[in-house]
C-alpha cells in the first residue's frame, strides 16, 4: 500500500547520505541555535533541501516538517513527512562517524514508512 512512499523515502535517505559523505572531510560552516550543543551546519541544510525536493516531487500536496526549517510546505496534518537531514550534527562536525539521516511518513497519526541512513 505504501510501496511508492517507501521507495521515495529510501531514495531520499540515500541521496541525503551521499551529501553528508561528500562533505564529511570538509570544513563546514556552522551556526548556533539556542545552546552550544544545538547547532546547525550548512550540510544540515543541503541534506534537508535534497530530501524536500525528492518528497515534493513525489507528492507536491503533502506537508513536510523538518528539524531546521519547521513546516516547509503543506497544511494537512493528516498526511505528512518528518525529516532530519543530519541527525548528529555535533558528531558530524567533529568527524565522529555516528550520524544519520532520518525520514518518516505519517498518516492519520501513525508512522507508515520510515528510513534511517547512517552513511558512515
Amino acid at each position: 500500500m505504501y510501496k511508492g512512499h517507501l521507495e521515495v523515502t529510501i531514495k531520499a535517505a540515500v541521496a541525503a547520505g551521499n551529501i553528508l559523505t561528500d562533505y564529511y572531510n570538509d570544513k563546514v560552516q556552522i551556526a548556533s541555535k539556542e545552546s552550544s550543543r544545538d547547532i546547525v551546519s550548512e550540510v544540515d541544510k543541503f541534506s534537508e533541501n535534497a530530501i524536500i525536493e525528492l518528497l515534493f516531487n513525489f507528492d507536491p500536496s503533502i506537508t513536510i516538517i523538518t528539524e531546521e526549517q519547521g513546516k516547509v510546505i503543506g497544511d494537512s496534518m493528516e498526511k505528512y513527512w518528518i525529516i532530519d537531514g543530519l541527525d548528529g550534527t555535533v558528531n558530524y562536525i567533529n568527524h565522529i562517524p555516528f550520524f544519520s539521516v532520518s525520514i518518516a511518513y505519517v498518516e492519520n497519526g501513525k508512522t507508515q514508512v520510515g528510513a534511517i541512513n547512517a552513511p558512515m
